[in-house]
This record gives structure tokens, sequence and C-alpha cells, in this order.
């Protein structure tokens, strides 16, 4: 993903700066070095396998050679990255979240987000000094269900879209608002990276009838600036969503290529088009 919004200017905006590395060398780690130098001396990085889930071989540092020690120390040659740690995040009671938004990208080459989401949150008290507890900085649910308070704040450790709508109206005394604010911001990002990615895989229009449905996973910043931390190519969907975006994905994605005159998507489905490819 780094590599390729290099070349989209305004996306030090949204992406924290990420290096892309390998054990052993042949990869970013000069340029990491050279940011390195230059960021206050109190910047955290996150340091994570490229392929990786479920929040494993994760370590967050602010030591340059202990992240290059790590990535070193690493038993294959699949790549790495290390992505500037964004410090301050807009908490929810205290706690960390990030946000989860579903993206299809249907067989010719259009955009749909999915309306409904979920920010995922941890379990204790986000203390930005203690770095090495996972339950406080790392909200993936494979790290949090095994925290004493997963799911005393919120069932399963998820704030739903609509929960967090009052809860950002509420805390900012109505000057935020989710769907004005903050949702336009994400649009604007998944439309630009999967663009980017067309543009340099764009192909004429063929047979085949293929979709990906991608997880995008953002964070929020306490001056309310969303920032994309990496996009899941296989992501988990909510429980509770998981039926009906499993329908929607099959209304528009599937069921038309099947039968001669097929039905119009259904008014109530999810996916919302932000873009549509043209050749």
């Amino acid at each position: 993903m780094a590599e390729l919004l290099r070349g989209v200017a305004d996306s030090p905006m949204w992406v924290p700066s990420t290096f892309a590395l390998r054990p052993g060398g042949k990869d970013e780690r000069a340029a990491f070095l050279d940011t390195w130098k230059t960021s206050p001396r109190s910047a955290l990085w996150i340091v994570k396998p490229s392929s990786g889930s479920k929040g494993e071989g994760i370590l967050i540092t602010k030591s340059h050679r202990a992240a290059m020690e790590y990535v070193d120390s690493q038993p294959n040659p699949f790549p790495w990255v290390a992505q500037r740690y964004i410090q301050s995040p807009f908490l929810i009671n205290g706690r960390k979240a990030d946000i989860r938004s579903w993206v299809l990208l249907t067989h010719d080459l259009s955009v749909y987000v999915y309306r409904k989401g979920v920010l995922r949150t941890a379990s204790t008290l986000y203390k930005p000094e203690e770095y090495s507890n996972d339950l406080g900085h790392l909200t993936n649910h494979c790290i949090q269900q095994n925290a004493p308070d997963y799911g005393r704040h919120e069932k399963g450790n998820e704030m739903w879209y609509e929960d967090f709508r009052w809860y950002l109206k509420e805390a900012t005394n109505g000057k935020m608002d989710f769907d004005r604010d903050i949702v336009p911001q994400m649009d604007y990002i998944t439309g630009t990276v999967l663009r980017e990615a067309l543009r340099k895989i764009s192909r004429p229009p063929t047979p085949l009838r293929s979709f990906q449905l991608f997880g995008f996973d953002f964070i929020l910043d306490d001056a309310f600036t969303v920032w994309l931390l990496e996009i899941n190519g296989s992501p988990m969907i909510a429980e509770d969503l998981r039926t009906q975006m499993v329908t929607d994905l099959i209304d528009l994605s599937i069921t038309k290529h099947f039968l001669a005159n097929p039905p119009a998507v259904p008014a109530k489905n999810q996916f919302h088009c932000i873009y549509t490819h043209r050749y």
C-alpha cells in the first residue's frame, strides 16, 4: 500500500509514514532511517508483517535499531512494514479504537462501501507511555478477547456506527458529526487508494465476473483527521452483520450474472457506490 501511494500528492495527510522492510535488506530501510532521524525522539513506530493477521507479530518501539533487529530476526523473507504510530487518537471513554470499513470491488471495477460498520475498541485505558501494553494499544479482537475486561464496555469490544454517531456528537458538544465530518474522509481515502491501484492495473473489460471484499482499517486522531492504517484482503465480518452483508454482496455481485432478467438491487442494500470505473 505504501509503495502504491508514493505518487499521490496528499497521501502523507492521511497515511502515516510507512516503509517496506525485508529481513536481510533490499528494502526501504535507508529511507526509514532518514525519517526516523528527523522525527521527534518521542515518536513511536509500529512494526508488523504485511501478510499478518490477528495482531500477531506486532512490535511498537521508539528505537530504529530495535525495529530493524526485529525485522532481521524473522525466519522468513516475507515483507514487513514500519509505520509511524498515531500517538494521539480520539478516545472512547479513555480507550483506543479503530474503524473497520468493508469495501467491495466488483467485476466492472466499481467501488462500493458498506454503510454499516464498527469501531473495534480496547479493553483498557490508553496510556501512550505504556506502549508495551497490547490491551491498551492494539484493538485486534484476537488480542482483546484475552483481556479480563473484554466485552465489559461494548459487546465483543465493538461499537457500531450508530452508537459512535451519538458518542462523537456528545463528546464534542455537537461540533463534530460522523456522517458530515468523518465518513467523507473515509470515502475519499478509499476511492483514492483503489483508483490509484486501478490506474496501475487498468485493463479492458473481460468476461470474468470476479469480485473482492476488502477491510479498510482507519483511525481517528484527536484533531478529527482520519488516517488509513492498513487494508485487509480477507477481512473478518462482524458476526451481527454477516448475514445481511453476504446477502447484499450476493445481490450486487453474483445474482445478476446467473439470471436472464435479474431483479434490481434492493434499495435496502447497504453497499453504496463511491466510484465507477471508466475504461
